[in-house]
């Protein structure tokens, strides 16, 4: 039996279609967050006031910066001209960072705040220094069925990119073209190899367990619709189910691996209610109406219904969804009590998708 291999060190490990191919690449890392608290002094005592109101505190923005040291002698040499290139016109457009530790891939958005190049940091290398903006303040723990790896070649860097070299001192006969030879060279080529055999869910354990320890083979690739696509309703989270047909109550537990209390919580019920309440934890929503088919909970708290999976859903009334607590439900570290009420006969069912997240 293999051990597995823990890493408490954050391994960074793409930003857009920028791949840190080897660990020789990335030459230093920092992360610094910060609290959301403000504490005040008191006047005749010691100590300070602290003003909490929940049961954790709430992080600002973050700010990483990297240290990237990219070796040409990587790249197929009719590319290294473009290299350059590609890196700016990624580190330009707001995206995702990944990241991978404890075997645990990690995602956070992020967009560039500055950057920079050192002349002669290192000879044939060329040398950035990017501090990133995490706006949100936390990481999200990547989707199986909605993250796949593709297998990745530095030969293949610049091959989705319509980057070429063009002479202006020759005549349009020549370096005009007429049309590309493959009209698919410029799209979003990695999206036709979104299957489920390249998902988290789809490799095997050895594959992951590799990857999970090293990460530098593979270019990572996030798609929702594909995941619905492929997986259809496994995609929808955790499932519970009615214990007895007669019975009008769903009710069960499910585990979520986020630190960080999170909001981010999509629901899906599926069967036949009258007045439907949704108790997650402490925090209940009932949805005024009849319904025989699937009501979708969003995590801004709007909801949507439809008799039928082939039509869209359709927006229920805000006027008939009670918030019995004013808020929407929040999930914590661990194990999460969930209970529905007023299912009327038949099989029924509640889907709960968490999005886990942590500093």
């Amino acid at each position: 039996m293999k051990c597995r291999e823990n890493n408490p060190v954050r391994q960074y490990l793409q930003y857009n279609d920028i791949v840190i191919a080897s660990a020789e690449e990335l030459t230093s890392a920092s992360l610094q967050w910060d609290t959301k608290i403000d504490t005040q002094e008191y006047s005749f005592g010691h100590g300070s006031y602290l003003p909490l109101k929940e049961d954790q505190l709430f992080l600002t923005e973050q700010e990483l910066s990297l240290s990237l040291n990219i070796d040409y002698r990587l790249f197929p040499r009719d590319n290294r001209r473009f290299i350059n290139d590609f890196l700016n016109l990624n580190l330009i457009k707001p995206g995702k960072i990944w990241a991978i530790q404890d075997g645990v891939l990690l995602w956070a958005y992020a967009y560039l705040k500055s950057g920079g190049e050192e002349y002669d940091k290192y000879i044939g290398f060329l040398s950035k220094d990017v501090d990133f903006i995490l706006p949100e303040g936390y990481w999200h723990i990547a989707k199986k069925r909605r993250t796949f790896l593709l297998p990745y070649d530095s030969c293949d860097v610049v091959e989705c990119y319509d980057f070429r070299d063009v002479d202006d001192c020759l005549s349009c006969c020549v370096t005009c073209s007429s049309g590309p030879e493959n009209t698919c060279t410029t799209c979003f080529c990695d999206c036709g190899d979104a299957v489920e055999e390249n998902s988290l869910c789809g490799m095997s354990q050895e594959e992951l367990d590799n990857f999970a320890q090293c990460g530098k083979s593979y270019k990572i690739i996030y798609d929702c619709r594909a995941g619905r696509k492929i997986f259809g309703e496994n995609d929808w989270g955790t499932k519970i189910s009615k214990d007895y047909i007669d019975s009008a109550v769903i009710a069960g537990r499910v585990y979520s691996n986020t630190i960080l209390n999170t909001d981010g919580v999509d629901v899906v019920l599926q069967g036949t209610f009258q007045d439907p309440k949704i108790t997650i934890n402490d925090i209940s929503i009932t949805i005024k109406g009849d319904y025989d088919g699937w009501i979708k909970i969003r995590p801004d708290g709007s909801a949507y219904y439809t008799e039928d999976l082939c039509c869209e859903f359709e927006p229920i009334d805000m006027d008939k969804i009670i918030y019995h607590q004013k808020k929407y439900f929040r999930v914590h570290c661990g194990e999460n009590r969930i209970i529905v009420e007023n299912s009327c006969c038949g099989d029924a069912s509640i889907y709960i998708d968490i999005d886990e997240i942590k500093p």
